[in-house]
């Protein structure tokens, strides 16, 4: 169930209304949602018995539609959505983003959209956890931090902040938490 602004879809219950106060049923044909990514205007879920993605809202419609799990894919392990792109993690630790890119913030690099077609983020392998924020991304592998995307204010740990990065760069001196580790 979904509530709150409805202006862009984002309820995707097939409405654009606002729904403040009210849950209403997003319609995932029968199926659960095993996971729930929220992003500005837009949100997306893993569904548990078929691992597949349905998203909705700003650029998908005001109805869950289908975004293809790249070949390979069988399960998703962690999925999360940054202001109007969203990134997933699948078995084998890859993580594959889709949505708008112009910050790099798919990390498959290049700059430029991919709406409804999952990219493999660019020479990243064996991540265990994964965040999004809004047009950047961040994965763990081993001990490492890797973030891409928009470097406003350092978004991405890098020293450059009117630089955004359309692949993975490691964040310097970092240093993994018990509120981070997998």
């Amino acid at each position: 169930k979904c509530w709150g602004l409805g202006t862009e879809g984002q309820l995707g219950d097939g409405s654009s209304e606002d729904s403040p106060d009210t849950p209403v049923v997003v319609p995932l044909g029968g199926l659960r949602a095993e996971a729930v990514a929220c992003g500005r205007k837009h949100a997306c879920a893993v569904l548990s018995e078929t691992q597949s993605v349905k998203c909705w809202g700003s650029d998908y419609g005001n109805l869950p539609v289908a975004v293809p799990n790249p070949a390979g894919v069988t399960a998703w392990t962690m999925i999360r959505a940054g202001g109007f792109h969203t990134c997933a993690l699948d078995q084998l630790g890859r993580v594959w983003c889709f949505g708008k890119g112009k910050q790099g913030q798919l990390g498959d690099g290049r700059k430029s959209d991919s709406p409804t077609t999952m990219v493999q983020v660019s020479a990243l392998n064996g991540a265990t956890r994964l965040e999004a924020g809004e047009d950047f991304a961040c994965a763990t592998v081993g001990l490492s931090l890797f973030c891409w995307g928009g470097n406003f204010a350092g978004r991405t740990g890098q020293a450059n902040r009117t630089r955004s990065f359309a692949s993975p760069v490691a964040v310097p001196g970092f240093l993994p938490s018990p509120v981070f580790s997998s």
